[in-house]
């Protein structure tokens, strides 16, 4: 009815099946790559939840540890290719290298 807002309005917003013209691929590619950059644009440290004492804690104590140290320049720098090539203190992170993130110091 009526009140079905949201169900008609996606209803109206479907995807074309099959591969659809060289425009619709552009503008589903342009919109995910939009999507990817507003992600990394958060700012983890925006967390309602943390302090600003605590903040500052989990920064001092990333600073002094050194799992936490390659850690953080694994994930500045890049990732080797290969498991292998990881340096053995932060390879228990390789699986998920890909949902690690750094912001002002501290790894989220």
């Amino acid at each position: 009815g009526k009140d079905l807002v949201l169900a008609d309005a996606l209803s109206r917003s479907y995807l074309p099946d099959g591969p659809g013209s060289a425009d619709d691929r552009q503008d589903i590619l342009y919109a995910q790559s939009s999507f990817a950059v507003e992600l990394e644009h958060i700012n983890a440290v925006d967390c309602p939840f943390i302090s600003d004492p605590k903040l500052h804690d989990i920064r001092r104590e990333t600073a002094k540890d050194e799992v936490m140290q390659q850690l953080l320049s694994g994930i500045s720098s890049g990732w080797p290719a290969t498991k292998d090539d990881v340096l053995p203190l932060v390879r228990p992170y390789f699986a998920f290298r890909d949902k690690l993130v750094t912001d002002n110091g501290v790894v989220y």
